[in-house]
């Protein structure tokens, strides 16, 4: 909860960027050539070729940003794909990886902000998929490609889709502290690396948690530039984050690096990335009825008076699923169903830059003192993150 006789705003609209080129979940499920795992509950889908709407009927993800190229050279099958494989380009080849992303949208963001690189105090970077594993070395490039003073402290946070709320603490620590006086916080998904790996694309073949990831996630950023504003009427209200630890941290696997999760480990796993997609339904569906419920609350602690849904402008839920949203909504049928953005259908699950990409539409359509609630999920290796926030617009 914020105390300080100031609050923490926005400099300007986030920005947000995403590869330009997209691949359909049904040119995936095609191109992947994934079948039913023989274990499948159902018998008669055992072995059998999945349907190419599977994707978009268990998601809600009709295509995917993602830098992929088709390609065709002597290691492409023609007969059974006529189009090409699908690769990842090496960033020396105009492969676009998870910092290219997240300075595409630090620019935007700087942009609308009018400020330069050198205005940022502390940098943020949030993302479940680094290009680099130990040292951040990846950090120079974001010094070099903004132009931020080489006394920007910089920070990189490992983890997963309620990663805003973690951002939104230290910015808040460091502003308050006049560490820094703007917090530029890059919220990026990169997943088409290393998804695009042969072992990890034959992987998942009969592993339907493993090839849920492909089908959900995608590549994007969202940068946002937090500053403190006058008085507290205005930026984050109030804001709640807490962990939900538990003796199953297996939600949700990326078998790529560190000790836990050796890349050596991904051939007896199965895939390099997994998610027991049940058990985090289940979990999404629960925790964001726990956000929404401590919301009136919070409403009422900051002095706005009696809480009604139709006075918030927005829900802004974690964009993992649109089914499982719609459960969280059939549960609370109060919740107006135009106040709650649904970005999967062509953006996919942006992971830890979803719910910020979803803020950033809603914020770029309302006016100025319009208030936003915003609840989001995280699924990890370390057990789920969840948050809740009420926002008035401060730009």
């Amino acid at each position: 909860m914020l105390t300080k006789n100031n609050n923490v705003g926005l400099a300007g609209l986030p920005g947000t960027y995403l590869p330009p080129t997209k691949i359909t979940t049904a040119e995936l499920i095609e191109e992947l050539g994934i079948c039913y795992p023989d274990s499948h509950e159902d018998p008669e889908k055992r072995g059998k070729p999945l349907p190419l709407t599977w994707a978009e009927e268990y998601f809600g993800i009709r295509e995917l940003p993602r830098d992929y190229r088709w390609v065709i050279d002597e290691n492409t099958d023609l007969n059974r794909h006529p189009r090409g494989r699908l690769v990842k380009p090496l960033r020396e080849e105009g492969g676009l990886y998870g910092v290219d992303l997240g300075v595409n949208a630090a620019r935007i963001a700087l942009n609308n902000a009018g400020l330069e690189g050198v205005d940022i105090g502390l940098l943020i970077e949030v993302t479940a998929t680094p290009d680099t594993i130990a040292l951040n070395t990846h950090q120079a490039i974001y010094y070099h490609e903004l132009g931020m003073s080489g006394k920007t402290q910089t920070i990189t946070l490992g983890i997963g889709c309620a990663g805003f709320f973690d951002a939104l603490k230290i910015a808040e620590a460091y502003l308050h502290s006049r560490q820094a006086k703007y917090v530029l916080a890059i919220f990026q998904n990169c997943p088409s690396a290393p998804l695009a790996t042969p072992m990890l694309r034959e992987g998942c073949k009969h592993n339907l948690e493993a090839f849920a990831c492909h089908m959900a996630f995608a590549d994007g950023a969202v940068a946002c530039i937090f500053k403190l504003v006058d008085g507290i009427e205005e930026g984050f209200l109030a804001h709640l984050f807490d962990h939900r630890f538990g003796a199953d941290f297996d939600l949700m696997k990326v078998i790529v690096g560190g000790n836990f999760h050796s890349p050596t480990k991904a051939s007896a796993y199965g895939a390099g990335y997994r998610m027991n997609g049940k058990a985090v339904k289940k979990a999404f569906v629960k925790l964001m009825l726990e956000n929404y419920d401590r919301a009136p609350n919070l409403y009422e602690e900051v002095g706005l008076g009696d809480y009604s849904p139709q006075a918030i402008e927005s829900f802004v839920l974690h964009q993992a699923s649109k089914p499982a949203i719609l459960s969280t909504l059939d549960k609370r049928p109060e919740i107006p169903r135009d106040h709650v953005p649904m970005i999967m259908g062509d953006k996919g699950n942006l992971a830890v830059a979803s719910g910020p990409y979803a803020l950033t539409e809603r914020l770029a359509q309302s006016a100025r003192g319009s208030l936003h609630v915003i609840m989001l999920l995280g699924s990890s290796a370390g057990g789920a993150g969840y948050g809740t926030a009420i926002y008035r617009k401060n730009f």
